[in-house]
């Protein structure tokens, strides 16, 4: 099982499409036969055939070295996270003047975002650079934050 989403993001300040990679998940049993490499290979090839920049390879411990070793992605390290405990305050202007590469929102795919029936989200918080986004988590009484660059959204 693989999946291959569309994503819209700024690439050294420029818009491009890639192909986000996600949910890949191979029965153990199948493990071993190429079967891996063929799943990315067939989505790396309808990114280029659609025109997409690139692809992004979001791993687990599983797949990460899979990516790396045998398919030759760049592997950029784990995502952050951490516990708020007071207003965090990001400098938006100057993370997205220094960001080579970014998530670019459209008001349709952040209303989309937002409206997710099974984590639905909401803006708790923004600025003329930022949006903070909160939604639930796994965890009685924790929310979960993100910031993402306010490129003209209305939310």
């Amino acid at each position: 099982h693989v999946s291959g989403v569309p994503l819209e993001v700024m690439l050294d300040g420029a818009a491009a499409r890639v192909r986000l990679i996600i949910n890949v998940c191979l029965d153990p049993q199948a493990r071993g036969g190429g079967r891996f490499r063929a799943l990315i290979e067939h989505l790396l090839a309808q990114a280029a055939a659609a025109g997409h920049a690139g692809a992004i390879g979001v791993a687990n411990g599983q797949s990460a070295d899979g990516f790396v070793r045998a398919l030759g992605f760049q592997d950029l390290g784990s995502l952050p996270a951490w516990l708020e405990l007071a207003p965090h305050r990001l400098d938006g202007e100057r993370a997205l003047a220094e960001a080579r590469f970014a998530r670019h929102w459209r008001p349709e795919t952040l209303a989309w975002r937002l409206a997710n029936p099974a984590n639905p989200l909401r803006v708790v918080a923004r600025d003329s650079h930022a949006l903070t986004i909160e939604g639930r988590s796994t965890l009685t009484g924790v929310a979960v934050r993100a910031t993402l660059p306010n490129a003209g959204l209305d939310a």
